[in-house]
């Protein structure tokens, strides 16, 4: 698989990066996993994906990373979903 690295710096809660399908991983590049990485500076009351890879609508998440901050904690949730399944296994 040929890899690729995009960056995204913006104070924008809509910026986002669409990264083209070319690079996307296939089932047999990630059997063996797969890691993340990615610097995050949290803000009191945010709720947003760090990253998500999605259905062409947005609908259906196959996997994603989440930043949920409130007054009292900061969560990362990592979720994802099986192949076949409608049914997504979300971190605690």
């Amino acid at each position: 698989m040929s890899m690729k690295s995009y960056k995204l710096m913006s104070p924008f809660s809509a910026a986002y990066v669409s990264v083209p399908q070319m690079y996307h991983p296939t089932a047999s590049d990630i059997s063996d996993g797969f890691s993340i990485s990615s610097w995050i500076q949290p803000f009191s009351n945010t709720n947003g994906y760090v990253m998500a890879k999605t259905n062409d609508n947005g609908s259906r998440h196959f996997y994603s990373l989440k930043l949920i901050t409130n007054s009292l904690q900061t969560q990362i949730v990592f979720g994802y979903s099986v192949t076949g399944s409608n049914v997504s296994f979300v971190s605690d």
